[in-house]
Parts: C-alpha cells; sequence; structure tokens
C-alpha cells in the first residue's frame, strides 16, 4: 500500500471540476474546498471531513469528491472512502477524464481487500418493517447480502407499525464478515425511549463482546507504539554514538600504528594513544551491542501490539552511512 501522505498530496492537486453540473451555490462551495484542504494536509481531518462533505453538496465536484474520499480513508472509514472512490471514478469516467478515473480506481481497489462487510438477517420480517443501520434507512433488498461497512461499532434499528422497536449492536472488523441475525419483533406499541440494544460479539453470537474491549485494545496498542518507538529511538542513538566512537577507535589506531612501529609502544605518547585506543573501542564495542539490543526491543514491542488488522502495521529497517532509520506505519 502507498503511504496515506502520497494519497493526500495527490488528492490535493486533483483541480474542483463540476463539469458543468447545476450546483446550489458554487462559490460556497469553492470557499470551504479551499478551506478543508490545508486542514488535511495539516492532519486536522476532524475539521477538513465535514467540511469537503459540505463543499461537495454545495457543488457535487468530482474533484471534491476525491478529497473527500482521501480524508475518510485517513480517518479509518475505509468501506466510506472505497465507495466515495468508486463514485468519484464513474464521475471522471463519464466526463472523459480517464487519468483521474484510473486514479481514484486504484485507490478503491487498495482499499476493497480492507473491508469489513455485514450480512443482516431478521427472523419473520413484520409488514412495514423499517430498518436502520446508524443513521442510514435499509429497505428490505439490503437484507441477506454482503454489505461493506467501515471498521467499529454500529447500530441496527428495526421498526414495524404494532411492533415494539428491536435494538442490536454490532462491530465490524477490518476483512471479515458479520452475520447479524435480528430476533423477531415482538408484538405492543413502540416504546417511547429506545430499548436496551442486544450486544453482538465479533464471532457472529448474540452477547458474544465485551462493551469497550475494541477502545481498550486501541488504547494498548497506542501505549505499546509510543514505548516502542521510545525504546527503538534510544537504541538507534547509541547505535549513532557506536558507531561515532568507532570512527574514533580507527583515527586512534591509525595514530598509534605511526607512533608504535612494529606494535611496539615504548614511548609515553605511544602509550598514551594506545590506551585511548582501547577505551574508544571498548565505548564502541559497549554502545552497539547496547544499541542493538534497544532497537530490537523497540521492534519486538512494536509487532507484538494487540490489533484488529495484523497487516496494518509494518516496520522497515533502513540502513544509512552513518546512521539507522527506522520507519513505521500503523
Amino acid at each position: 500500500m502507498r503511504p496515506l501522505a502520497v494519497l493526500v498530496a495527490l488528492a490535493c492537486v486533483v483541480p474542483r471540476f463540476a463539469f458543468g453540473q447545476e450546483a446550489a451555490d458554487p462559490g460556497a462551495a469553492e470557499a470551504l474546498f479551499q478551506k478543508a484542504r490545508p486542514l488535511m494536509e495539516k492532519g486536522k481531518l476532524d475539521q477538513a471531513c465535514p467540511i469537503f462533505e459540505e463543499s461537495y453538496r454545495l457543488d457535487p465536484a468530482p474533484g471534491t469528491l476525491l478529497n473527500l474520499a482521501a480524508c475518510s480513508r485517513l480517518t479509518g472509514k475505509t468501506a466510506t472512502s472505497w465507495s466515495q472512490f468508486v463514485e468519484a471514478a464513474r464521475s471522471f469516467r463519464r466526463k472523459g477524464d480517464d487519468r483521474r478515473a484510473v486514479f481514484a480506481d486504484s485507490q478503491a481497489k487498495e482499499l476493497e481487500p480492507l473491508l469489513p462487510y455485514v450480512v443482516i438477517k431478521i427472523e419473520a420480517p413484520p409488514k412495514g418493517l423499517v430498518l436502520k443501520r446508524d443513521d442510514s434507512e435499509l429497505t428490505a433488498s439490503s437484507l441477506d447480502i454482503k454489505l461493506p461497512v467501515d471498521p467499529g461499532e454500529h447500530v441496527l434499528t428495526a421498526n414495524a407499525p404494532g411492533h415494539k422497536t428491536r435494538v442490536v449492536r454490532f462491530t465490524a472488523a477490518a476483512r471479515k464478515t458479520l452475520e447479524v441475525v435480528i430476533p423477531a419483533l415482538e408484538a405492543g406499541e413502540p416504546e417511547k425511549a429506545p430499548p436496551p440494544a442486544i450486544e453482538l460479539g465479533g464471532g457472529g453470537e448474540l452477547g458474544g463482546g465485551e462493551p469497550g474491549a475494541t477502545d481498550d485494545a486501541s488504547a494498548r496498542r497506542r501505549t505499546q507504539h509510543i514505548a516502542a518507538f521510545v525504546v527503538g529511538g534510544a537504541g538507534i542513538a547509541s547505535l549513532v554514538v557506536g558507531g561515532v566512537f568507532v570512527g574514533l577507535t580507527a583515527m586512534k589506531t591509525s595514530d598509534t600504528d605511526d607512533l608504535c612501529p612494529d606494535k611496539r609502544c615504548t614511548t609515553p605518547a605511544g602509550r598514551a594513544s594506545l590506551d585511548e585506543a582501547n577505551t574508544f573501542a571498548n565505548v564502541a564495542n559497549g554502545t552497539l551491542i547496547a544499541g542493538a539490543l534497544l532497537l530490537a526491543t523497540g521492534v519486538v514491542v512494536f509487532l507484538t501490539a494487540p490489533s484488529d488488522d495484523p497487516d496494518s502495521a509494518s516496520i522497515e529497517l533502513l540502513p544509512g552511512p552513518a546512521s539507522l532509520l527506522v520507519r513505521g506505519r500503523f
């Protein structure tokens, strides 16, 4: 997968084109777009995404939708982002802009293997059934098929005339398909207040999940990642110091060779140079060993962090002439 920074850069350089579509307020849409783009570049996604969405509502330009899809992806809303990239590709292709259509298609294809899916079933569906997933209303045609959803917690609400409301809560995870079965609705008048939700765990069985487990895992993962980079950073610093002392050892050894012909240090200057070379060598060995151990510990801590998506974390060690760069993604 390409780094997400590249995605932001590519999306942000795509200009907005309405392609002659009638816009509710193109001036306001442009102002909102110009406000949202730098916010996304600075990582202020909670501010940028709603502004992109409002800009697109006022002026449904494919370029705005492309930026909105990138913003949704960066916030972890993979299914939302996938659908937005797909729609952007269709819009660009309808207008003959194949280059941008290909780009949008490529982003959608990258996301597709990561999508969570849910299959919604309901026992004995009554007449007049109204089913909602979060804030979206679903029709009967949405039942019994795989629907892509964003990772995280979702709420299903089932209503029907002459029946009590049924609420089911489930958690979707990347690359997994979850079957959600809504029990038959009981006869009676709908409650004024929503009834308690039925918790559905990740295994597809009622009551199989523990509330807050996902949040706890995320908190532990973040803490472990921070600790890994702190320990790994200390290891890298030690390796750099060790490399410096390796160079000093080589320089002092060269001086010692000049002062001690035939490896015999008979002069005070020669003996002092030999002592300094040995000291530098000992420091180099100690810091290199400590650095390697710290870096290895950091890598282990990083890779053993809890995760719902084992492929979402990666780490690379990139050696340089006088340094070692650790690059991580999570």
